[in-house]
Parts: C-alpha cells; structure tokens; sequence
C-alpha cells in the first residue's frame, strides 16, 4: 500500500510551508493576504524597473488625470460670488483706545523736547499698530525748532 505523500509548497514571499486552498491547488504561490500584498509589490516594481519609459508615461497621465479631478471639484466646490478672503478680524475697539494712550504718552514725553523727535515717535507707534496701517506722520510736516505759532 503506497501513501500518496502531498508536500506542502512554500511561500514565495516568507518562505514557510502551508497548505493552499482547495480552490487554488497548484495555483497559490503565497501563504496569507500580508505576503500577497509584498509579492504584488515586489512584481510591480520589477515589471516598472524592466519598462521605465513606459511606466514615466503611464505616471505622468496618471498624476495629469488626478490633478484635473482635483481642479474639477475645487471649480464645483467653489462659491458663485467673487471670493471673499478675510485674513484679520478688523481692528477692535480695545486697540483704538491703546493706540490713542500711547498717542498721549508719547506726546507728553517728547512735547518738552522736539516736534522732530514726536513726528518720529509717532511713527515708530504706527507701524507698530498694523490695524491703522503704516501711516507717514512726518510727510510734509515741517520740522523747525520754532513752535508753530512762529512759523504762520
């Protein structure tokens, strides 16, 4: 009586031995879903490696396909009106008032000293504040060391 001894082949991927299924007898070369993913990979490479021209072409039409999609639905998604882009909360009241205290301050430190010293100053607190913008304070001021009165 001679037993029909079956071997168990082994997995291309890890090589273990295991039993294939019924349906794929002859026919499955890995053991799990884990080494038919690595062993997909490994073929694809291969077949990119052994035909790079063709596989640049095919990935440029792919990511070309991709990118228009992307641009489709970012046109569909996009609202019918003119686009309106708010980057800063508008300027609050809070900022006025310390923008008009350090105004005073400033004017009463530098009064005593110049109205060259104030208009630059006065300056520097502006573009310190970016919610009024960098507002020019010393343009077509007239800087002397007289006081204002004198000069009309």
């Amino acid at each position: 009586m001679e037993h029909s001894k079956r071997t168990r082949p082994r997995c291309r991927q890890c090589r273990k031995r295991f039993t294939p299924s019924a349906s794929a007898l002859g026919k499955q070369r890995v053991c799990s879903k884990k080494c038919r993913e690595e062993r997909d990979l490994a073929l694809a490479r291969e077949r990119r490696s052994k035909d790079l021209k063709r596989y640049r072409e095919d990935e440029w039409e792919r990511q070309r396909k991709c990118r228009e999609a992307r641009r489709a639905a970012a046109r569909s998604a996009a609202p019918a009106g003119p686009a309106v882009v708010k980057c800063h909360a508008p300027p609050s009241v809070a900022n006025q008032r310390k923008l008009r205290r350090k105004v005073l301050r400033s004017w009463d430190i530098v009064a005593a000293l110049s109205r060259a010293t104030l208009a630059q100053k006065l300056g520097e607190i502006l573009e310190e504040n970016e919610a009024f913008g960098a507002v020019a304070w010393t343009e077509g001021v007239a800087v002397t060391s007289q006081p204002r009165s004198a000069i009309s």
